[in-house]
C-alpha cells in the first residue's frame, strides 16, 4: 500500500472511532551529512495512531495518555477521537482552493477582460510571482494569453506606467472567436 492510501486509510478509521490519534503531530528532525554536498537537515511531522480500546465513548471519555517512544525520548502523547477541532488546519476543507484554482477561477470569471499581475495579485490578495507561476502554466495549457513579451527574437514589454526593472505583463483569457479587446492598452488581441 502507498503512503497515500495508508494515510486515507487511517483518516476514515480515525472518523469512525475504530481508532485514535494523536491530538498534535510528532516532529521529528532529521539530520543527513552527504559528503562534499554538504549537511541536509530537515524536520518531518507526523500523527500517531493506536486502536481504540474496546468500550471506549468517546462522548464520556475525550482523550487518553500514552508515554509513546519517538525518536529521542519517550514522550507523553494525547490521543483524541474525531472531532473537527482536532482536523489538520493544513487540509483543504480548512484552507479554500488552491492559488491556482483562485486564480482560474478569477480569470474565468472576467473573461474578455485584461489584467496586469499586480491588479491580480491584490484582486486575490495573492503575490505576484504566485500569479506569474500559475499564468505561464495556463499559457501552456493554452488558457491563457500573456501580452507583453517576446515574439520571435524581439522582446515587447506592455508597461502600465515606466519603471526601471521587469515590466508587468498584462493577463488575458483565451476564448477563440470572440474579440477580445484591451482598453486600457489601446486595441484588440
Amino acid at each position: 500500500m502507498g503512503k497515500v492510501a495508508v494515510h486515507s486509510a487511517l483518516y476514515r478509521l480515525w472518523r469512525r472511532g475504530l481508532v485514535l490519534r494523536s491530538r498534535e503531530p510528532v516532529v521529528e528532525f532529521k539530520g543527513e551529512f552527504r559528503g562534499r554536498a554538504g549537511k541536509i537537515a530537515n524536520t518531518r511531522s507526523y500523527y500517531l495512531y493506536i486502536a481504540a480500546p474496546e468500550g471506549f465513548d468517546p462522548k464520556k471519555k475525550g482523550e487518553l495518555w500514552f508515554t509513546v517512544k519517538v525518536p529521542g525520548a519517550p514522550q507523553r502523547v494525547c490521543f483524541v477521537p474525531y472531532r473537527a477541532e482536532y482536523v489538520d488546519k493544513r487540509g483543504k476543507a480548512i484552507r479554500g482552493p488552491s492559488k491556482a484554482k483562485k486564480i482560474l477561477e478569477y480569470l474565468q470569471a472576467h473573461a474578455g477582460e485584461a489584467f496586469y499581475s499586480k491588479d491580480l495579485a491584490e484582486a486575490l490578495s495573492l503575490k505576484a510571482r504566485d500569479i506569474m507561476a500559475n499564468v505561464r502554466r495556463f499559457e501552456s495549457k493554452s488558457l491563457v494569453i500573456v501580452r507583453g513579451y517576446g515574439s520571435g527574437e524581439r522582446q515587447t514589454p506592455s508597461r502600465r506606467t515606466p519603471k526601471r526593472g521587469l515590466a508587468e505583463k498584462p493577463v488575458r483569457v483565451l476564448l477563440l472567436g470572440s474579440g477580445l479587446r484591451f482598453p486600457h492598452l489601446g486595441g484588440a488581441l
